[in-house]
């Protein structure tokens, strides 16, 4: 009976502590228009912010376009940047001051 209470709590302990797959997902808006999203471009799924940039990096043609890579995102059908539990963008918001940008966000 000891044997098996002791592999249930090692299996509770295991599962609990197996680490999180964090996922970045990056949408470039061409012209840095916010709101057209019929021209947005999603990238693929990466596992750092790094590689998130580096991909947004390529994306940025003009001054005017803008990208952001979001973290961990929940996705309906499009990647939808406001369901994700952080947002880095190429430019700055107003809005928000401490809302990291790619300058700024250290991983």
């Amino acid at each position: 009976m000891k044997k098996i209470l002791l592999l249930i709590l090692i299996n509770v302990f295991a599962s609990c502590t197996k680490p999180k797959v964090t996922n970045w997902q990056g949408t470039y808006y061409p012209k840095g228009c916010l709101t057209c999203d019929e021209f947005y471009e999603y990238s693929p799924i990466f596992k750092t912010f790094k590689e998130c940039k580096s991909w947004a990096d390529t994306k940025i043609k003009d001054t005017i376009d803008k990208v952001s890579c979001g973290r961990q995102c929940e996705f309906e059908g499009q990647l939808d940047m406001s369901k994700c539990d952080l947002v880095v963008r190429s430019w700055a918001v107003p809005l928000f001051p401490d809302s990291p940008t790619f300058d700024t966000y250290k991983e």
